[in-house]
């Protein structure tokens, strides 16, 4: 299998998983092939009900909330440069699955770059998320709040899903796309 074909299979795998490819329990989502540069309404509706559940575990009094009140101060700006920056290349891949390239390459490749020159500060802010999330937990099983335990794992599974699947997917986008470029100036000469 050429690299180009292990790309697309690799695009079209993820495409099915975070793109919003319909499931026996879902309507099936447009599918219309226009390429996004938006991070996919379902991450978006993700973080928006983490950040509510810390919000709400900060406001319970005690450990608990001392520590909901930590995610919540490192989480709230993580998940926004997130939402505008890193995962937006991951809006690409159901068109580009589909062989639809994006109206703007180069827009898309620069946001790549840019993540990749940000990726040891994300990955850093993931281990203090996931430090401070060990804290809620452990303050949640001393005060018999179970439903904060598994708040805190939420939390630790978001950072470990960002660091095993979308960034590297974001990675991916960018790696797929710089192929595209070259062999269409290949075939251009």
């Amino acid at each position: 299998m050429t690299r180009y074909s292990s790309l697309r299979v690799v695009a079209v795998a993820v495409a099915g998983v975070f793109a919003g490819w319909p499931t026996a329990a879902q309507a099936p989502a447009d599918r219309s092939g226009a390429a996004v540069l938006a991070t996919p309404p379902s991450l978006v509706t993700e973080h928006r009900q983490l950040r509510d559940d810390v919000a709400r575990a900060a406001a319970d009094r005690g450990a608990v909330g001392d520590a909901a009140r930590t995610i919540e101060h490192l989480l709230t700006p993580h998940l926004q440069h997130e939402e505008e920056v890193v995962l937006a290349p991951i809006g690409l891949v159901p068109a580009l699955a589909e062989g639809v390239p994006p109206a703007d390459s180069a827009r898309a490749l620069a946001v790549v770059e840019q993540v990749e020159r940000e990726l040891p500060r994300l990955l850093t802010e993931h281990r203090a998320l996931m430090d401070a999330a060990k804290r809620l937990q452990d303050a949640a099983t001393r005060e018999n709040k179970p439903e904060f335990v598994g708040l805190a794992e939420r939390v630790r599974l978001h950072a470990v899903v960002a660091d095993q699947v979308l960034y590297p997917t974001t990675m991916l986008v960018g790696r797929y796309l710089k192929v595209q470029r070259v062999g269409k100036s290949a075939s251009t000469r």
